[in-house]
């Protein structure tokens, strides 16, 4: 994500310096994304959360309120909260 990765293209818009959102991703107004981070084809991130630094959110993941992330990785359909 932070350009170390000579032939990797990443496939999402990238909405500020270093934080990509990828096609259907969801992240509530009041949710830290610190860069490098990238969200993932429709992940959600909810109220309250904070992803990165160095963080990647797979497809279809959920990062639930007030949840962390930080120098990881979310597999795809990975749902990281209290439930």
């Amino acid at each position: 994500l932070e350009g170390r990765a000579p032939g990797v293209l990443v496939h999402a818009a990238q909405v500020r310096p270093g934080v990509w959102l990828a096609r259907g991703a969801r992240v509530a107004t009041d949710a830290q994304l610190l860069p490098p981070v990238l969200i993932g084809v429709n992940a959600r991130v909810m109220s309250g959360a904070q992803v990165g630094p160095r963080a990647v959110i797979g497809d279809g993941s959920v990062v639930d309120s007030n949840a962390v992330v930080t120098d990881a990785t979310l597999g795809a359909k990975t749902i990281l909260g209290e439930g």
